[in-house]
């Protein structure tokens, strides 16, 4: 009680003392160096009481701005508190800001000095409240020894009852006699020990929050649109620490023309770009859109890999679908409903359908497709190559845009060295229609190098040969055959041996041609019957005859004999 009355005459002294700078207008304000108090206790200058002055609930020394104009719009404070490793107590600054939307000022400031160095270990600015545009930590030298001083700015604002006081500690009288305050920055010659305010401000909710919406249904309840403005990296919500450890991300890009839904990755300050969120991990990224006229949707992927965190992520995307609807798979550009630039493999080991050594590719500029078994196209022009395993051996089919369907098997050259295509080749059939079992080049619509074996082989030919039959039929006389072979050593209408060894044999032809020489040896045979039945007749009579003289005779003899 000795002390607060102590206090009290002390004050009502010094309000008599100075009764010419201050005032004590009708409206109950108190004006210390100023005839116009905006406040309850306005004053400007240095504080000097070891009083409470103003109001602030339990906590003692309070300091009190008048307004300023919008120009210097920067003010700084002197303060007693050290440039020392001792703790710096917390600072709440409140206020009000005149701009195009009139909001109140709320914000607490902690901070520690340590070793020469300022380090943050506070920055909030309550839900709803404006936050100045920069505010600054430096020091001062005073009567040798160092201590804090604070600079508060906002450009384009007015200030009307800014005040600062102490939050955190009410024994801190010596830290608030004597501040002092002045217009303007920070003198240079005394700011080299000076860190900025970060301009975001963390907002810290107890329970749950709502905007637009009294019902608290979750933690944070929304009812509206919400809009992320982040102009350094793009607007986004990020799950982690910010701007370090985001491991999953989600929001527009730069341009504000794309959405990234992300994981280890986060949008980045170039436009349609991502950026590295984490140190170490894998990366995945959707993209849908990354401008107004195109964008579609990309799928990037990345495996396990160190990185910078904020460096930007270059991959090329994986797959993507167009604005047009079509679906690229290793390439950007599909020409197709579905373009895959690389191997397709299918497996399917329940079904019982796995399909590991089957390939369907092409060679170099698609001058062929491969179908193939442990064989897919090689790199160079007409080329394959087996592809799965090196010891079991590949076949394929070729089909060639020059040389038609080509069948190929036995291909044991060695795993990923590339050979002709033209290698191990069994079977063509050419653009033509002919078909060659080995020969590359049929001339007929079968051309076989080879022996056939076949249970039956059925041919179909016109022609055949039955017109030798016929009354008017005229074929060579045996003596004229005869002339003929002395002469040409084979049968008329045949191919010589030389003929057949050039050209071979056709086996319709030639069973017309052997039919119609056999037909005619029938006829041969039976004018050679009639000939030999008519000379047996004839033979027969004579023996008849024979016979008949022969009894007679011997008849005579008879007669002969009797007689004698």
């Amino acid at each position: 009680m000795k002390r607060l009355f102590f206090l009290i005459l002390l004050g009502l002294a010094s309000i008599c003392t100075f009764a010419q700078t201050n005032t004590f207008p009708a409206s109950g304000n108190v004006g210390i160096g100023t005839l116009y108090p905006h406040s309850a206790l306005d004053m400007i200058g240095g504080i000097h009481s070891t009083g409470m002055i103003g109001n602030n609930g339990a906590y003692f020394n309070v300091i009190k701005i008048p307004a300023l104009d919008s120009s210097p719009n920067y003010f700084y404070m002197d303060t007693n508190i050290p440039a020392n490793d001792v703790p710096a107590p917390q600072i709440q600054i409140t206020g009000y800001a005149y701009a195009n939307s009139n909001k109140a000022v709320k914000l607490t400031l902690g901070w520690y000095y340590y070793q020469g160095n300022f380090y943050w270990s506070q920055y909030q600015s309550d839900l709803g409240y404006a936050k100045p545009w920069r505010i600054r930590l430096g020091k001062y030298t005073k009567s040798g020894a160092d201590y804090i001083r604070i600079e508060i700015a906002n450009i384009g604002n007015y200030w009307a009852n800014y005040t600062v006081s102490a939050t955190d500690r009410a024994d801190l009288y010596g830290y608030y006699e004597g501040w002092t305050y002045s217009e303007g920055e920070m003198p240079t010659s005394t700011t080299a020990q000076v860190i900025e305010v970060p301009q975001q401000s963390n907002v810290v909710v107890d329970g749950k929050l709502s905007v637009g919406t009294a019902v608290q249904a979750q933690t944070l309840t929304v009812n509206g649109s919400t809009s992320l403005l982040e102009s350094t990296h793009g607007y986004y919500y990020g799950f982690g620490q910010p701007n370090y450890d985001e491991y999953n991300t989600m929001g527009s890009m730069y341009s504000l023309a794309g959405l990234a839904l992300s994981h280890g990755l986060k949008p980045s300050s170039s436009a349609n770009a991502l950026t590295y969120s984490f140190p170490t991990m894998s990366r995945s990224a959707i993209v849908l859109g990354d401008g107004f006229s195109s964008g579609g949707i990309k799928f990037y992927t990345k495996p396990n890999s160190n990185e910078t965190v904020g460096n930007t992520f270059v991959e090329a995307p994986r797959m993507v679908v167009t604005d047009d609807g079509k679906v690229g798979i290793g390439t950007t550009t599909p020409s197709s409903p579905l373009t895959v630039n690389g191997d397709i493999k299918l497996e399917n080991i329940n079904a019982a359908q796995l399909i590991t050594y089957a390939s369907f590719s092409e060679t170099y500029s698609g001058q062929s497709t491969i179908l193939g078994n442990n064989i897919r196209a090689g790199v160079g022009i007409n080329t394959v190559k087996r592809h799965v395993n090196g010891v079991d051996n590949g076949s394929y089919l070729a089909l060639n845009y020059a040389n038609g369907i080509t069948f190929h098997t036995g291909v044991n050259s060695p795993q990923g060295v590339e050979i002709s295509q033209w290698d191990n080749e069994r079977l063509r059939i050419t653009q033509n229609g002919n078909v060659g079992i080995g020969t590359t080049n049929p001339t007929e619509k079968l051309s076989v190098n080879g022996k056939i074996r076949a249970q039956e082989i059925r041919v179909e030919t016109s022609g055949w040969p039955d017109y030798v039959f016929d009354d008017d039929y005229q074929h060579a006389t045996l003596t004229e055959l005869e002339e003929f072979i002395k002469l040409n050593r084979h049968l008329p209408d045949v191919p010589s041996a030389k003929v057949v060894a050039e050209n071979g044999i056709e086996l319709g032809e030639m069973n017309k041609l052997l039919l119609k020489k056999i037909e005619e040896l029938t006829l041969h045979l039976i004018e050679k019957d009639k000939e030999l039945r008519l000379n047996q007749q004839k033979l027969s009579k004579i023996e008849l005859e024979q016979q008949q003289m022969k009894d007679l005779l011997q008849d005579i003899v008879k007669k002969i004999k009797d007689k004698n």
